[in-house]
This record gives C-alpha cells, structure tokens and sequence, in this order.
C-alpha cells in the first residue's frame, strides 16, 4: 500500500484498496487503511467517469465490511469530496450510470450507520444516549451527502430533464434519488 500511494496513482492505490477488502481476513487494522487508501485516493484522483466509478465501489465494499462510526463518517467525507470533484470537472456531474454506482455507496454507508446504532438495549443510558447523538450527526451527514449526489446528478442534466438514480442490492433493498 505504501508503493501505491507513493506513486500517487488512483488506479494502483484503488486496485491495492479493492484487494484489501475481498481478503477473508478483514480486520480493524486492515478497516483503517482502506480507508487512508480512499482518502487518499481521493486526492490524487482523475476527473473521470470510470475514476469515479472505481471509487464508489471500493468504497461500497469497504463500507460493507465494516460500518463502525469513524469509518462511516470518514465513508461520507471521501463520497462527498468525490461528488466535489464531478462537479468542479469537466466531468459536470454525474449521469445515470454512474449515478447508480454513488447511490451503492450511499446505500452501504446509511445500512452501515443503522447497523452501527443496532443493540444498544444492554447498554447503560449514558452509552445509549452517545450513541443516539452519533447516529443523529450520521444521519445530518448521510442527508447532506444525498443532497450533493442530487446536485452532481443535476449539474450533468439537460434543462427540463430529469434522472433516476437507483440502487437495488442482491436482497431487493436500496436507495434511489430522483432529480430534475
């Protein structure tokens, strides 16, 4: 990982990322670099569809192997900075296609915070109540990346159109956004 930042090459520094969380082994440890990778990443990152792409789904697959807190506010910051760069490209946004691959990652990151808020019944109140404000700021984040990914969906529309970006997962479940 550290010869693929050093290149500060997106691709390699995604490709490292992407195998990290396919390893059967994917602990806490492992969790924070990919992570760093896809902060890093998002750095050094081309303003291209298929760059995008790559990113949205490492991301989706990180995210879904671990949904602690820190990293899914660290999640949304990365998809946020990646909606900042479509839109500050001459990428304009995001379309359809892509727009489905972002909403799979808005999709993992808000399962991932519900699951994070799960069990907390055993818990002493004070430890309920920390976890009701974490949840509540997740939540005020999640929104606030939604509501990027509308105007990166936006920006990429013809006047008078509209788009609809949609997720539907294995189970049936997902997340979709109209815009227009």
């Amino acid at each position: 990982l550290k010869s693929a930042y050093a290149s500060a090459d997106a691709v390699k520094i995604l490709n490292v990322a992407a195998t990290m969380t396919s390893l059967e082994t994917y602990d806490e440890e492992a969790s924070n670099m990919v992570m760093t990778a896809l902060e890093v990443a998002a750095e050094v990152m081309e303003s291209t569809a298929p760059a995008v792409s790559k990113m949205a789904k490492v991301l989706t697959d990180a995210v879904t192997r671990d949904a602690k807190a820190a990293h899914i506010t660290r999640a949304v910051n990365v998809l946020s900075s990646m909606m900042d760069t479509a839109l500050s490209s001459d990428m304009n946004g995001i379309g359809e296609d892509l727009g489905r691959s972002v909403m799979a990652s808005v999709f993992a990151i808000s399962v991932g915070s519900r699951r994070g808020a799960q069990n907390v019944t055993n818990k002493s109140l004070e430890e309920q109540q920390q976890v009701t404000a974490q949840t509540a700021a997740l939540t005020a984040e999640i929104n606030g990346l939604v509501s990027k990914v509308g105007e990166a969906a936006i920006a990429n529309l013809a006047i008078g159109s509209s788009a609809f970006l949609n997720y539907v997962g294995a189970d049936g479940t997902g997340a979709s956004l109209r815009v227009s």
